[in-house]
């Protein structure tokens, strides 16, 4: 009898440490599931970023249709504080090409998007 106690003890604990990393590898692809969208997401604002940097007098959001797309399409696999951020940078963007074709260059509005797009670029791991 004594020995039927301890094999069921063994296989409970067996079945405890497989229940275990079962859950882990399952919390693991759930991180893990996104990270293609996500990695679609971060090259689009590096890309934003890199062209307002270098050509901001005649940039042009209008232009990048697909990289709006892709930050629009985030909604669904970020936080939603950095989607917000995503979506008032695209908004600002919209107001500076207005406004550069109608009244010319505004410094304060493109210096405060430069300070958004700085604060949105990928700057952790995106598996985190």
């Amino acid at each position: 009898m004594n020995l039927e106690i301890l094999f069921a003890a063994v296989s409970a604990i067996g079945a405890a440490v497989s229940a275990f990393f079962s859950y882990r590898a399952i919390s693991e692809s759930r991180k893990n599931i996104f990270l293609l969208e996500k990695n679609k997401v971060a090259h689009a604002v590096r890309k934003i970023k890199r062209d307002f940097d270098t050509q901001w007098v005649g940039y042009k959001i209008s232009a990048h249709l697909e990289d709006q797309g892709s930050l629009l399409s985030a909604k669904y696999f970020v936080e939603p504080s950095l989607y917000e951020k995503f979506t008032s940078v695209l908004v600002h963007l919209h107001q500076l090409e207005r406004k550069l074709s109608f009244e010319g260059a505004t410094d304060e509005l493109a210096e405060k998007i430069a300070k958004e797009l700085d604060g949105i670029t990928c700057s952790m791991r995106l598996d985190q």
